[in-house]
């Protein structure tokens, strides 16, 4: 960090750098905000003591390039917060620059939730039952198969909305879908 640079805390346990004076050729001005990062990592990277305990801090450092044609504040944070997540979600302990690729990314995830949450009210989704046949030939069981043929995006994976349903909380109520629906079809043993 130069004289310049401003540092803030922006709340919780995260902090802003604005970097001024910056080339004004993106790459180089890239190149410079890593080693800036690097420094800061650098600066982290050793153990401190805090009441006679030695403590290590990871940091995740979120960045954006930008210029005062096209700045805009709140745009410019989210687009360090989703940097900063994809450091995160990876090893944590870096850097990473915001890549227009990540918001279209999220934006497709949002509305495939979305999409998500409203199969379950519209009655969506198929249950079929494949069976379970042992060794000579009898079926033992039955495996439940989730199906979502969506009236917006056709058939929709289970590779794709199954690890949907689960990160965003929706697999309980998929759960209770499926168990409600299938309850009829589950034989009961006589008591």
């Amino acid at each position: 960090m130069y004289e310049s640079d401003t540092l803030a805390r922006s709340g919780g346990d995260e902090f802003m750098v604005m970097a001024e004076n910056l080339s004004e050729q993106p790459p180089e001005a890239a190149r410079q905000t890593t080693l800036i990062c690097q420094r800061i990592l650098r600066s982290f990277a050793e153990p401190f003591k805090l009441e006679g305990i030695a403590r290590h801090i990871t940091v995740s450092i979120g960045v954006t390039l930008f210029d005062k044609h096209r700045a805009n504040a709140g745009e410019l944070l989210k687009q360090t917060d989703l940097a900063m997540y994809e450091v995160k979600a990876a090893d944590r302990n870096g850097m990473r620059f915001f890549d227009p690729m990540m918001q279209t990314e999220i934006t497709a995830r949002a509305a495939l939730e979305a999409d998500l949450r409203d199969a379950l009210v519209k009655q969506e989704f198929l249950l079929h039952y494949q069976p379970q046949i042992d060794q000579r030939g009898r079926v033992t069981g039955a495996e439940a198969l989730l199906r979502w043929h969506s009236a917006r995006r056709g058939p929709v994976s289970p590779a794709v909305f199954i690890p949907i349903a689960e990160e965003s909380g929706q697999i309980v109520a998929l759960g209770q879908w499926v168990l409600a629906i299938s309850a009829p079809a589950i034989p009961r043993s006589a008591t």
